[in-house]
C-alpha cells in the first residue's frame, strides 16, 4: 500500500496535477484539531486534476477520502495509510445567467459557503444568506443538506455534478438528490460532489437587504455560539426538539471529560480545550446518546462525520 501511495505521488508530480504532503496530522486539517496522521494529503489545483487523479487512485486500488474545510469532522487518532484529498483549491464560482426572474450561480465543491453567500448577496440577490453562518464548503454543505434559519441547501440547489464509484461523471437535478433533514443521496454512496448550480428567485422589494441580513446573522451567531473555541460545529441533529435543550435537560452543559468540554454558551457544541483525543470526544457523544435514550426516550443522531 505504501508503494502504491508513492506511485500516486509520482503520478501527481509528473503530470502537474496539484501537490502532495506526506505524513500530515489531522490536527492541522480539521477545525476540531483531533486525529492521527495521514500517509498522504493530495491537493488538486482544478476539477480536471481531481478527476484524473481519482481515476488513477481507483486503478491502483488506493483508499481515499475527501475533506473540504475540515469542519464537521471527528477523526480517529490512528495512522491512516491512505490518501486524504483536500478540495480547498477546487473553489471557482461565477454568476451564470438570469432566466425567467431566476438567477443561476455555479460553484465548485471547495468554495466556502460563507464566501459564496457574500458574493451572491453583494449582487443584491437574496436566498443564500443562511450559508454565511455555516462553516464548511459547498460540497460538504450539499452532502449533508446543511441549513440555518429555516433554510437549507435543498431550497437553493438546482443541480449537482458528481463522480460515481466507477469514475464516471453525472449531473442530477435537486429533486433526485433525495434531500431530507441533514441528508442527501451522497451520504449513502461513495460519490464525490464536484460542483453545484444554485438557483435563486430575483426579488426587487426587500424588507431587508441581503448583506444586512448576513450582518445580522453573523452578529446573532457570535452572541449565541462558541465562535472562538476549537470545535467542529453542532454535534447532534434532532428535528423535533433542539439538541441543546436535550443536552441541557440531561445536565451536560459545561461538563468536562479530560480535554473535551460541552460548551457553556451552546450545549450542542463540544469543544477541544487543547489536547482532546478521539476517545475523549466519543465518550461525550456516547454518554449523551445513551442517557437521552434511557432518560428521555430520544434517539440522538450525531451530525459530525466520524472516521474511525
Amino acid at each position: 500500500s505504501t508503494f502504491f501511495i508513492n506511485e500516486f505521488k509520482i503520478y501527481v508530480e509528473k503530470y502537474g496535477l496539484g501537490y502532495t504532503l506526506t505524513n500530515v496530522s489531522f490536527k492541522c486539517l480539521t477545525s476540531l484539531r483531533v486525529g492521527g496522521t495521514c500517509a498522504l494529503v493530495y491537493i488538486p489545483n482544478s476539477l480536471e486534476d481531481l478527476v484524473l487523479s481519482i481515476k488513477y487512485l481507483k486503478k491502483l486500488d488506493i483508499k481515499y477520502f475527501i475533506i473540504g474545510n475540515g469542519t464537521n469532522l471527528l477523526i480517529n487518532d490512528r495512522y491512516f495509510n491512505e490518501v486524504t484529498i483536500s478540495l480547498k483549491k477546487i473553489n471557482k464560482y461565477k454568476y451564470l445567467e438570469t432566466k425567467d426572474d431566476l438567477a443561476y450561480i455555479y460553484a465548485e465543491a471547495g468554495v466556502k459557503g460563507a464566501t459564496l453567500s457574500k458574493y451572491i448577496s453583494n449582487m443584491n440577490i437574496s436566498g443564500s444568506e443562511f450559508m454565511s453562518v455555516i462553516p464548511g464548503t459547498i460540497g460538504g454543505l450539499t452532502y449533508m443538506n446543511a441549513g440555518a434559519y429555516k433554510r437549507s441547501m435543498s431550497d437553493i440547489i438546482e443541480s449537482i455534478t458528481y463522480m460515481d464509484d466507477a469514475g464516471d461523471i453525472y449531473t442530477i437535478q435537486s429533486d433526485n438528490a433525495e434531500f431530507g433533514y441533514r441528508h442527501s443521496i451522497f451520504k449513502e454512496n461513495n460519490y464525490i460532489i464536484l460542483s453545484v448550480i444554485i438557483q435563486l428567485k430575483l426579488v426587487n422589494d426587500f424588507t431587508e437587504k441581503p448583506m444586512d441580513k448576513i450582518k445580522r446573522y453573523i452578529t446573532k451567531k457570535k452572541e449565541s455560539q462558541p465562535v472562538n473555541t476549537i470545535n467542529a460545529g453542532s454535534v447532534f441533529k434532532n428535528k423535533d426538539i433542539a439538541s441543546w435543550e436535550i443536552i441541557d435537560k440531561l445536565g451536560y452543559r459545561g461538563y468536562i471529560y479530560n480535554d473535551a468540554k460541552v460548551n457553556e454558551i451552546h450545549a450542542n457544541f463540544i469543544e477541544n480545550l487543547g489536547n482532546a483525543t478521539f476517545n475523549d470526544m466519543m465518550y461525550l457523544i456516547n454518554i449523551i446518546k445513551i442517557e437521552a435514550k434511557e432518560k428521555l426516550n430520544i434517539d440522538m443522531e450525531c451530525e459530525w462525520e466520524i472516521i474511525e
